[in-house]
């Protein structure tokens, strides 16, 4: 899917209203390190702004994930950390979701987010608009979203797929959709090499 037919940048790639502005997919602020090949899509004030308010939270969930044991997640946990010092609200949320684990002399903390399945769909939004040559996938379409354990399964699942890796390791994702029903796709994320994701659209059509 991946020809030299360039898209129409002139519309919004969610809604196809006139574009204001170029949103990043993913969001730049999970870029830590490189940040030459980021990928933009066209969009309207009302999808952009939408979006600004889950990238923060977006961001400290994955940095949560991936922890910080290489330079670029190192880094992103020191935003993260940055962030929360900051942000009283989260504070309070971070002690609450806190178990003490005496076998494991740390505080094992639960994770949850409500930006992470918001953020996966706009981005699978994105993405699809943007390997897709311009086409969007209709709002009314549907999508599941999972977290996956990383593993060996993967370079299986993604040998028939296209695939990029977007700011060296950061960012990675393989895709395919049925050639009959373009709205039925699967997507797979990595982000930082440690938090995997899968996205699947339109599986309402895709079980019948």
């Amino acid at each position: 899917p991946m020809n030299k037919i360039q898209p129409n940048r002139e519309l919004c790639a969610y809604c196809q209203s006139p574009k204001t502005t170029d949103d990043h997919i993913p969001p730049r602020n999970i870029f830590s390190g490189d940040r030459t090949n980021l990928i933009t899509v066209p969009s309207c004030d009302e999808h952009n702004a939408k979006r600004s308010h889950l990238d923060e939270r977006f961001r400290n969930y994955v940095a949560m994930r991936v922890g910080g044991n290489t330079p670029t997640t190192k880094t992103l946990w020191g935003k993260m950390v940055r962030g929360i010092q900051k942000n009283k609200k989260f504070q309070e949320k971070f002690r609450r979701n806190s178990l003490w684990r005496p076998e494991l002399n740390a505080f094992e903390v639960e994770i949850e987010s409500d930006a992470f399945k918001p953020m996966i769909e706009w981005i699978t939004r994105g993405l699809y608009w943007h390997v897709y040559q311009g086409e969007s996938l209709p709002l009314n379409i549907d999508m599941e979203i999972s977290e996956m354990r990383i593993g060996e399964w993967m370079r299986k699942f993604t040998s028939d797929m296209a695939r990029a890796a977007i700011g060296g390791d950061q960012f990675y994702y393989a895709c395919k959709r049925m050639d009959e029903h373009p709205t039925v796709s699967i997507w797979l994320y990595a982000f930082h090499r440690r938090l995997i994701t899968i996205a699947m659209t339109d599986t309402v059509l895709s079980d019948k």
